[in-house]
């Protein structure tokens, strides 16, 4: 049986391992040290109305909220630095993994000014992490600040949520096939939901059907139909499907920058499954 989900310290504390122990961890660990300090307030948080979140902020809250399954076994040392190593190793795995679904599609933010634009790979701290990641050196970072890369990036909650949607572990040669579609499924779904200003370029990233071959577009479609049928929209009726698209997008204040005819045109040039 699963734990019930409880704060980082609270696990910690169950497993005979004392809070106050951390203070006298190795300052290589300063800022892991601090999360783990203050894990319960952090945990205490995380529901709290959002919309934009850094990379580093979101990996530090799967962190503190999240059954660890890196613990060190029982023959292992219980020591600060110890756990505080097992421990580095989920945090760089959740701060890695943003920037690997980068790449099937969680579209990531920069900050300039009060706006949030889309992090392309012009983007410094972006082009970065993506280097890291190919070399396999995404991991190899140091915990007593936060990585200057995962400060500067940004993640949308609504783009998170619908990245979720999208989501399925494929491996080898498929997944490879699979990662371009998924990623442009996304991106057209979230220019749906965007006002076109909030995606860089968008005029170029659009799906064109003309780049999908017959397999891939009856892929398109029947994603389309699933998150429909989720939503309860009936595409059979394409004018009655396309008001309450407009209605889903109203009731969270989200701009669809199409009119009705152009919803229903996309609809009836779903293919069918």
């Amino acid at each position: 049986m699963k734990d019930k989900k409880k704060p980082l310290a609270e696990h910690l504390l169950s497993r005979g391992i004392s809070i106050d122990s951390f203070k006298s961890g190795s300052t290589y660990y300063k800022w892991l040290i601090d999360t783990v300090l203050n894990s319960n307030e952090i945990f205490y948080q995380i529901n709290d109305d959002w919309e934009y979140k850094s990379i580093a902020q979101l990996s530090t809250e799967q962190l503190c909220s999240q059954h660890p399954p890196y613990y060190p076994r029982d023959d292992e040392s219980k020591s600060p630095d110890n756990i505080l190593r097992v421990l580095a190793e989920g945090l760089s795995r959740n701060m890695s993994s943003y920037i690997l679904y980068s790449e099937e599609g969680l579209i990531l933010y920069a900050k300039k000014g009060n706006k949030y634009i889309e992090a392309t790979k012009e983007n410094n701290d972006y082009s970065f992490a993506l280097r890291l990641s190919h070399e396999g050196g995404l991991g190899e970072i140091e915990y007593n600040e936060p990585p200057k890369w995962a400060t500067n990036l940004y993640i949308n909650k609504n783009i998170k949520k619908l990245f979720s949607y999208f989501y399925y572990d494929l491996e080898g040669e498929e997944y490879t096939k699979s990662k371009k579609l998924k990623a442009n499924a996304i991106r057209a779904c979230a220019e749906g939901l965007f006002d076109e200003n909030h995606i860089k370029n968008s005029s170029q990233n659009k799906l064109q059907e003309e780049d999908l071959d017959p397999r891939e577009r009856k892929t398109w479609g029947q994603i389309v139909n699933v998150l429909c049928k989720e939503c309860d929209i009936s595409l059979d009726k394409p004018f009655k499907a396309a008001e309450i698209i407009q209605q889903y997008a109203a009731k969270h204040s989200l701009e669809i920058p199409v009119k009705t005819d152009t919803i229903v045109k996309r609809i009836k040039d779903l293919p069918e499954n």
